[in-house]
């Protein structure tokens, strides 16, 4: 499908409820202070995590479950702010739409963009959410290409988010913030496993737990 406002191949911005995000307050401020910190995060809870550095251009870092523990504390957050529930007219299932993988995705600045797509070959069965958690995500944006070749710009807004699909090119936006945003991020997608060769080559290969 295409997103007229975007000009652009399957993205939606959607609300999530932000008395959901407001109850993450303490885990925001300890992820603001964890600085370039790769390897296991505690976050003071019992909640396992792990961090990654993606080799951008930027302090980024993945922030996602170690095992089932985690992979829980995640999915409860996916299931109430009801992310599943914008495209699951668009993604064939028998009974329910999976969370592949929840993330926190830290960053304070992006120097150049590193333009990707999530999801390629997908045919849609797969989906990434990314919306804001910290007051201060609104500094640093999104930077994406749409169908006629042009970038367009993207400013985060606390109680929205996006959920795009196959062939969404985007990056960060450069810039600096004056401190560590938070977001939260989560795959999501299908339940039929005949699907999930082509859904594994995204969802597989982030982080520890899946």
């Amino acid at each position: 499908f295409i997103n007229s406002d975007f000009v652009a191949p399957n993205v939606l911005e959607i609300d999530v409820n932000t008395g959901v995000l407001a109850e993450l307050a303490e885990v925001t401020g300890c992820l603001q202070q964890l600085g370039m910190v790769e390897g296991p995060v505690d976050l003071g809870n019992g909640v396992r995590l792990h961090s990654t550095h993606p080799s951008w251009k930027s302090d980024i870092l993945w922030i996602s479950q170690a095992d089932r523990a985690g992979y829980d504390y995640f999915e409860d957050i996916f299931r109430r702010l009801r992310i599943a529930e914008n495209v699951a007219s668009k993604i064939p299932h028998d009974n329910e739409i999976i969370m592949y993988s929840g993330f926190f995705v830290t960053r304070s600045f992006c120097d150049q963009p590193d333009f990707h797509h999530d999801w390629v070959d997908a045919d849609n069965n797969a989906f990434t959410y990314l919306g804001p958690v910290s007051a201060n995500c609104g500094e640093l944006g999104l930077v994406y290409q749409n169908l006629r070749g042009q970038q367009g710009h993207y400013d985060y807004r606390l109680g929205k988010g996006l959920v795009f699909g196959d062939y969404f090119l985007h990056s960060t936006a450069p810039g600096r913030a004056s401190g560590s945003t938070v977001f939260l991020s989560f795959t999501f997608g299908t339940d039929r496993m005949d699907y999930w060769p082509k859904n594994a080559k995204t969802a597989a290969a982030q982080g520890m737990f899946h």
